[in-house]
């Protein structure tokens, strides 16, 4: 029962995804492009946002090449704070070539300037706080 309840949030996330907006937060140091769905949900005492990755040059990933990805990530910003909760990789037409999921937030904290810091302060932002 838990996990269907975890792959129907996931699923809800993912659809609300299409309807909503990317928010262009930033490049990192390989020149990858990096985004922030507007979209973000509630969760128990985090925030659940996605983020996108647009590479600069194809990752390769499985033996296909990798041009950008979607992640959905809990925030806590109190303790600055994530985890990865899920991730879609898509090739050159956008088609899904892998993906993974995660049962329980696995949490870390984010380093200052890093992507990490990034994504909670954008969360922040767009939720005004």
């Amino acid at each position: 029962m838990k996990k269907i309840f975890g792959l129907l949030l996931l699923l809800q996330c993912f659809i609300g995804t299409a309807k909503a907006e990317w928010i262009y937060i930033g490049d990192d140091i390989e020149g990858d492009k990096w985004y922030i769905n507007d979209n973000i949900k509630r969760d128990s005492y985090y925030w659940l946002v996605w983020s996108k990755t647009i590479y600069k040059t194809p990752e390769k990933r499985n033996a296909k090449f990798v041009y950008s990805n979607e992640v959905l990530h809990a925030v806590d910003d109190k303790f600055m704070k994530s985890a990865f909760m899920a991730g879609y990789y898509f090739d050159k037409k956008g088609n899904v070539i892998d993906s993974w999921e995660s049962s329980y937030p696995d949490w870390s904290f984010s380093r200052p300037s890093s992507v990490g810091e990034t994504i909670i302060e954008a969360t922040k932002e767009l939720l005004g706080e």
